[in-house]
């Protein structure tokens, strides 16, 4: 770690032409509050290394960051509170743009490049611009080709679990809206097959995963869309009203040719979760039961019990 952090300061002090930083107390100081925890500093360097004056902000978060003997998950939130503390948070534009574009990354089933999550979940900023002010813990923000992500599994815990508003991230929140989203880019992509000209797919298999790559006959965005708009719908146990047209919509006149295009393009996956889904889901007072329930008549039998005549198992 000593050796890690003596070559990232100097890489930051050159980049910034800082003479003479940091000097040995400052680096003993550092080194002795990470306490041997190699993420919080890898955390530090690389959020100085974003700003201006990294030796000042250096020092303003040895300031801001809680002392003394700490168990490591509350040592790193320390960090990553001083670190969103840094934010404008009186700025309405970033606050409200924050939390859709953070939302984003936080349910993101598979990482996507900024110009997909821009164009899946439009918001009036773009998500690099809302989430430059916390670029050290993401990556992907300044390159186009580069997949946008949550740089460590415990900053995503700390904005689900332990974040104060308006710093916390409620996934279901944002399941909610990246359904709406999937289905109407799931609809599109469907819309633009050939579904006349599909053959059933060797690749029968009725428990397998998304492909890891995106063929070269479906966008990005697309590709998503197709495979996680499931996920994404399952995962909403208190229903909304105002999602009721998209999903009656989706499920009566897309769900069959979504199936034929999965076995036929891609790889089939169970209807199992959205029948269980169906079931559990939570109807508030004002919503249509009727509309819910229908839900559950509107799923064909799924098909890794029925399968498709010609396919293959």
């Amino acid at each position: 770690m000593t050796v890690f952090l003596d070559f990232r300061l100097k890489q930051i002090a050159d980049y910034r032409c800082i003479d003479k930083w940091p000097d040995a107390e400052t680096f003993e100081r550092l080194l002795q509050r990470a306490e041997g925890l190699f993420i919080w500093i890898t955390t530090v360097c690389d959020y100085i290394a974003s700003r201006i004056s990294p030796d000042q902000e250096l020092e303003q978060l040895l300031d801001d960051t809680r002392h003394g003997q700490l168990p490591p998950e509350e040592k790193i939130d320390s960090l990553y509170a001083a670190i969103m503390a840094k934010c404008d948070w009186d700025d309405i534009h970033f606050t409200s743009g924050y939390a859709t574009s953070m939302g984003l990354l936080v349910v993101q089933q598979t990482p996507l490049t900024i110009d997909s999550l821009g164009r899946l979940c439009p918001t009036k900023h773009t998500v690099q611009q809302i989430l430059l002010p916390v670029g050290s813990l993401v990556t992907g923000l300044m390159d186009a080709e580069q997949p946008a992500q949550i740089l460590h599994g415990s900053y995503r815990d700390y904005l689900i679990g332990r974040a104060r508003e308006p710093q916390r991230i409620v996934p279901e929140v944002h399941h909610q809206l990246l359904a709406l989203y999937c289905m109407e880019f799931a609809g599109a992509a469907l819309g633009l097959s050939r579904m006349a000209e599909c053959e059933y797919s060797e690749n029968w298999n009725p428990d397998g995963a998304p492909p890891p790559t995106v063929p070269e006959f479906l966008e990005e965005i697309h590709w998503y869309a197709v495979n996680f708009w499931m996920v994404h719908l399952t995962e909403i146990l208190h229903w909304d009203a105002s999602m009721t047209g998209t999903v009656t919509n989706f499920l009566t006149n897309k769900l069959t040719h979504w199936i034929e295009f999965m076995v036929s393009k891609l790889t089939y996956q169970s209807l199992i979760p959205l029948h269980k889904w169906t079931q559990v889901s939570v109807i508030p007072s004002k919503s249509p039961r009727s509309a819910h329930q229908s839900f559950t008549r509107l799923l064909p039998l799924d098909l890794s019990r029925h399968p498709v005549s010609g396919s293959h198992r």
